[in-house]
């Protein structure tokens, strides 16, 4: 492998972490907002002393974007942890 080939491998390596540590950093933001939205749905219905069906209906629907926003979010993890499995260095 001669310098060149090195330097633009380590650019791609590079290039690869940083979008890693970015989808990371949102998929943490998701988990942390979903929890937020289940505390929010729990105050709801205990400080209501009923169930309020469209502010529950409201936070299930947000939620359910979360949580798919999420998945996509840990699917495109995978694929970018997989891409940096498969570079080879030798």
């Amino acid at each position: 492998m001669n310098l060149q080939n090195f330097e633009q491998l380590e650019k791609s390596v590079h290039s690869l972490i940083d979008k890693y540590r970015e989808l990371r950093f949102r998929y943490y933001q998701l988990q942390q907002e979903n929890n937020e939205l289940k505390e929010k749905a729990k105050l709801v219905e205990k400080h209501n002393g009923e169930l309020n069906l469209q502010e529950i209906e409201k936070l299930r629907a947000e939620n359910s974007a979360l949580k798919a926003e999420r998945s996509e979010l840990k699917e495109r993890l995978k694929k970018l942890i997989a891409e940096l499995e498969e570079i080879d260095i030798t």
